[in-house]
């Protein structure tokens, strides 16, 4: 018996992020328990036990017998992460057979989502404090390959100052990367709900992965 994860975002419903996703393999650990009256076989107990410990990610676990504590490490907040995918078709021909003497064709064409820049958008936060800043924990970046971070308002407007145009690419991986715009190297008192959208960006935009966005009010957290 494998050890899986399950997320909320209500605590009264819960799902899997990728169905069947082994978090913890059984695989090679078995114990054997001698009371156990089903045939022998690997299965792990959870321990209710994730801690953050410096650059690492800790989940403490057992084998269901034996009287064994495992701890399973990741770097980081590192459990998951956004990633960029290339459409795999780049010409309408290629989705449907072509027929040009059909009003249909020309239907189809009309169909197809133009193509937009690659981007994820956070739900409506709120924070206080007078130097709130935002950090990144990302891996994969370069000048080819980087990010940029935009402030918007509930309705998806780019704030004055935050927009991505504004915003200093981040180009160098790492657990906690700061996030800095022109002039400014936090959020000012915004005193009403915004939103954070992250865009991939650079020839190269799909080597790069977003774990983890932090927005704290100390520079190390």
């Amino acid at each position: 018996m494998d050890l899986g994860l399950v997320v909320s975002n209500d605590a009264m419903h819960f799902r899997e992020p990728i169905p069947d996703f082994q978090l913890v393999s059984a695989y090679e650990s078995f114990v054997p328990d001698e009371a156990e009256t089903m045939p022998p076989a690997p299965k792990l107990d959870q321990g209710q036990a994730f801690e953050n410990v410096e650059d690492q990610t800790l989940f403490w676990y057992g084998p269901w017998a034996g009287g064994f504590i495992w701890v399973a490490s990741w770097l980081r907040d590192r459990l998951g992460y956004f990633e960029m995918v290339k459409p795999r078709f780049s010409k309408p021909e290629q989705l449907a057979l072509e027929d040009t003497h059909s009003s249909v064709w020309t239907e189809f064409l009309k169909m197809i989502p133009p193509l937009t820049d690659p981007h994820f958008i956070s739900c409506p936060l709120q924070v206080d404090g007078p130097d709130v800043r935002i950090f990144i924990n990302a891996a994969g970046l370069s000048e080819e390959s980087h990010i940029t971070v935009e402030i918007l308002d509930q309705q998806f407007n780019s704030l004055p100052g935050y927009s991505g145009d504004n915003c200093i690419r981040v180009t160098k991986s790492g657990l906690r990367q700061p996030v800095t715009w022109r002039g400014k190297g936090s959020l000012e008192k915004l005193g009403r709900p915004f939103r954070i959208k992250v865009r991939w960006g650079g020839n190269r935009s799909e080597d790069a992965y977003v774990y983890a966005l932090y927005v704290s009010g100390q520079a190390h957290a």
